[in-house]
């Protein structure tokens, strides 16, 4: 199923790809392969949801990946998780 495009705010951007926030900002001044912010309204910025999916989905495989259950528990996976 194909998620719904949206913007997404910087709880959730952290949430979805596990960098904190002023690593994230490091990463656009310093690398375009990140996602960058988009402006809103005011000072106000978010993010397009697929293009975070889309650079979570570019990230290398851990070798030493927590346990499923980990990431069960910090409210990733759900059941896709469950099935491998």
């Amino acid at each position: 199923m194909e998620a719904e495009e949206r913007i997404v705010l910087e709880p959730e951007r952290k949430r979805i790809t596990g960098v904190a926030r002023s690593r994230w900002y490091t990463l656009e001044a310093e690398d375009d392969a990140v996602p960058h912010r988009r402006q809103l309204v005011g000072r106000r910025t978010g993010w397009l949801l697929s293009e975070l999916l889309e650079w979570v989905k570019a990230r290398p495989i851990a070798r030493n990946a927590p346990p499923r259950e980990a990431m069960k528990a910090r409210g990733f996976g759900g059941e896709q998780a469950a099935r491998g």
